[in-house]
């Protein structure tokens, strides 16, 4: 892939936990995770310890997420009806799953995929203390009150281009950031 877009450097494909022994070099100064990784991950101790691994002393990692209290809701009611829970905040071993799309998802709206998808839930604590278990120190955390798209049929779109829930003002977190850093 490298080649074919003329980048340097390599991609490797292979499951987020295997990383270690298929990259082989990297100390990375910064590390960015960004919205709609956290609830592919089945196991977020290892992904923080594959973090941790390959920052170098003094590096950043750095995410910007949809916050987890987010998608407890009911995201198939119709627009306008107000937030019902639907999905667990805290984390199971079990994922959920999904059924399959006819058509469509959130990367191509033209593709025909058509299986069943799987994701898991964490709670803030348990991404905050992954973070410290694999040996980072939180330089900060931020929560929102808003999401970069309609995440929920009960959001409605501001003048900024975010999506809050405008019937109560400033209640419910949707994104987050986080800043950790490798002693």
């Amino acid at each position: 892939m490298a080649a074919e877009l003329k980048i340097p450097g390599e991609f490797v494909c292979c499951e987020l936990s295997e990383l270690p022994s298929r990259l082989l070099r990297g100390d990375f100064d910064v590390i960015f995770a960004s919205v709609g990784v956290l609830w592919w991950m089945p196991d977020l101790g290892r992904w923080a310890q594959v973090v941790a691994h390959f920052l170098s002393p003094g590096g950043v990692f750095y995410i910007h997420e949809f916050h987890p209290f987010g998608g407890v809701f009911d995201d198939e009611q119709p627009p306008g009806s107000p937030p019902r829970l639907r999905y667990p905040y805290f984390h199971s071993v079990k994922p959920m799953e999904f059924p399959p799309v006819e058509s469509g998802d959130y990367a191509d709206p033209e593709a025909h995929v058509n299986l069943p998808h799987f994701e898991w839930s964490f709670s803030m604590s348990d991404i905050i203390n992954s973070l410290i278990a694999a040996g980072l120190r939180i330089d900060f955390l931020h929560e929102f009150d808003y999401s970069t798209y309609q995440s929920q049929p009960f959001l409605k779109r501001g003048k900024d281009g975010m999506w809050r829930y405008e019937d109560a003002p400033k209640t419910l977190p949707l994104m987050f950031s986080l800043r950790a850093t490798k002693p």
